[in-house]
């Protein structure tokens, strides 16, 4: 299975039936009175349905250190991707004032970690204020990279949604460089909890 680069933010899994499954069991979400969605729709619906928590684990996994990736619209119906990010209070340092004041992020290293990529979760308990930052980075997606669906059911369907879905992770994929940046912004000096 490939890993997470500096240059993934998500990756397709390879468990395929697994996904077709679950569209089968959501078909319904994948059709307008009988008609096929609209491409950005039918992008978005397909994206739910191949991550948690609908399918869990997911047939699109993210990077550790991204909290999450969700479908929206803009007011013109234009597909957007929102990218929330966890940072450090380091990224705010100059506003927060000396470090240690507020509680932070707790940092989470599952067991095989290699601790490049931790993922943040917010602390068990607190013992003081906590300013808990989250960025979200909106990404649009322009029809064109988009499959135009043409089922509603079936193999059809599964293979247009895998596509739909490897088209969302390339978008995704393409903005590593900005969410690396603000991830850096925010790494901690030392070893934090």
């Amino acid at each position: 299975m490939p890993d997470f680069t500096d240059h993934t933010l998500a990756l397709c899994d390879g468990g395929g039936s697994r996904y077709g499954a679950y569209l089968a069991q959501h078909a319904g979400r994948f059709h307008d009175d009988g008609d096929p969605l609209r491409p950005a729709h039918f992008a978005a619906e397909a994206w739910t349905v191949a991550t948690s928590p609908v399918m869990s684990p997911g047939y699109v996994r993210l990077r550790p250190d991204i909290a999450d990736v969700r479908p929206a619209f803009d007011y013109n119906g234009g597909l957007l991707l929102r990218i929330e990010v966890r940072l450090r209070q380091r990224a705010l340092a100059d506003s927060l004032g000396p470090s240690g004041r507020f509680g932070d992020w707790w940092q989470h290293r599952p067991l095989g970690d290699d601790g490049r990529r931790p993922r943040l979760i917010e602390p068990e308990e607190y013992d003081r204020l906590a300013v808990l930052l989250t960025a979200t980075l909106v990404v649009p997606v322009t029809d064109h990279l988009l499959p135009v669906p043409t089922a509603t059911r079936g193999p059809e369907l599964t293979e247009q949604a895998r596509q739909a879905v490897h088209a969302l992770a390339g978008v995704l994929n393409a903005c590593a460089p900005p969410v690396n940046q603000l991830l850096a912004a925010g790494a901690p000096c030392g070893g934090g909890r």
